[in-house]
């Protein structure tokens, strides 16, 4: 009877044994089929991406070494090492800044006299400003800037916050030295924002790229708040020809949106690979999967990335992948990295430095002639008509001359020319890029003054 009894389970158990290896084996096989599928999608993917020219590593991407003297970046990694503030004096500072609001705000002589003492204790970083603005060449050192996703840090500080500061803080003393009727110095402040920026930018992630992008915007809109008071003379020509270089020197910044890009696609698959719940046999593939899809997507962005001007029809429809598959990384899709906004937001960048570029020759203009120019092609001996980076037959920006002075402006997103119409904004918009025009100088002032709260630039 016990024999039997143990003959009967020993039957049940291979049974049970059999019913569960047949399916798990079935699995199993299923598994590794659409492994080896899942690989040859991804071998194919990148080999898209190497035919498109997209690098395979960030050492690559970042380009030749360049030599220390000739390098922006090091003399800001030394202000920024060097920069040792009390946090009284930083929240002087911010405060004073009026948290981000347009610079024309009176400050008392109370509140001058404490911008004066702050800023001159921090005359050496401003020394290394200077000395990078000087400097043609910006990299990061890679051992002093890791990937922006993992929080670059230099001696636990985040150096692109620090160098935001710097460029805020650079802001607030061209708005002291305009106060102090220092108006070379006023234009020299704001080619150090510039240089902030364009130091910002030799970070190749997009995050940076974004950052040095608003403070390229920051630099325009300062100018645009204190042209109309600024007083230079023919002894102020230098500084404001150095400005108007920089301003219309966008080459490197157009450039650094393709690298933010290439950068992105370099970190996917250790981004990918970095999350637990992607690392199990059985999910491999599905993240695999993901990351082919992503990467065959990318090569179709290209051309909307490299387009000269803002063109969303040259972009790729949205896959609409990851969200109900794994969303923990449905913020990893090509449409959440790029997509229109951030090439709008890289267009409206290049649109406001352009913009104050022929605002800033119009007064170089006036300084020779005596009077305004009618029209663009008055300044080609001073500044070549800049193309407006929303007109996709890359027409020059607009410009008119109005009875209060110069008017700039650009088509906008539309791409349809509204002649700087200006309408009131929704309640709670105070931005620019909320009109259908872009529109710079004398209309944007007349505009901004019939409305009870300020727009911001």
């Amino acid at each position: 009877m016990l024999r039997r009894n143990r003959i009967r389970w020993g039957r049940r158990v291979r049974l049970t044994f059999l019913w569960l290896a047949v399916p798990l084996a079935g699995v199993a096989a299923v598994r590794l089929a659409w492994g080896m599928i899942v690989e040859r999608r991804l071998m194919e993917a990148r080999r898209e991406l190497a035919a498109a020219g997209v690098p395979e590593t960030r050492e690559e991407l970042a380009g030749p070494v360049i030599a220390e003297e000739r390098n922006a970046v090091i003399p800001l990694l030394h202000a920024i090492k060097g920069l040792s503030l009390t946090s009284p004096q930083r929240e002087l500072l911010a405060a004073s800044d009026k948290n981000g609001a347009p610079y024309r705000a009176d400050y008392s002589p109370a509140e001058l006299a404490q911008i004066d003492a702050v800023l001159g204790s921090m005359a050496p970083v401003f020394s290394d400003i200077d000395a990078a603005t000087a400097r043609p060449g910006a990299r990061w050192p890679a051992e002093d800037l890791v990937p922006v996703d993992r929080w670059p840090t230099i001696h636990g500080v985040n150096p692109m916050n620090t160098l935001r500061f710097l460029a805020n803080t650079a802001g607030l003393k061209a708005r002291r030295d305009l106060a102090h009727h220092e108006d070379a110095a006023c234009l020299h402040d704001i080619l150090e924002i510039l240089t902030i920026s364009r130091v910002m930018d030799a970070g190749p992630d997009l995050v940076c790229h974004v950052m040095a992008g608003t403070e390229r915007s920051l630099a325009a809109g300062v100018l645009e708040d204190f042209l109309p008071d600024l007083r230079f003379s023919s002894a102020d020509d230098g500084q404001a020809r150095a400005l108007l270089a920089a301003l219309a020197d966008d080459q490197s910044f157009q450039r650094a949106q393709y690298i933010a890009f290439e950068a992105v696609l370099i970190d996917l698959p250790e981004s990918v690979a970095s999350y637990r719940e992607l690392s199990s046999w059985p999910l491999r593939p599905v993240a695999k999967n993901l990351l082919a899809r992503w990467m065959a997507s990318s090569v179709a962005s290209l051309p909307a990335i490299a387009s000269p001007t803002y063109n969303p029809a040259l972009l790729p429809p949205s896959t609409g992948e990851g969200g109900g598959v794994l969303p923990i990384i449905t913020f990893m899709s090509i449409s959440d990295f790029f997509d229109k906004s951030e090439m709008s937001f890289h267009s409206r960048t290049l649109t406001d430095s352009r913009a104050l570029a022929i605002l800033l020759a119009v007064r170089l203009y006036e300084e020779r002639h005596g009077k305004a120019p009618g029209s663009l092609g008055e300044l080609a001996a001073i500044l070549p008509p800049p193309a407006d980076p929303f007109a996709r037959d890359g027409a020059a920006l607009r410009y008119r001359l109005d009875g209060a002075g110069p008017t700039v402006w650009s088509v906008g997103e539309d791409g349809i020319d509204s002649h700087a119409a200006l309408v009131p904004p929704p309640a709670g918009s105070t931005e620019r890029f909320r009109q259908v025009d872009l529109v710079y100088g004398a209309a944007w002032r007349a505009f901004s003054a019939t409305l009870p709260k300020p727009l911001y630039p």
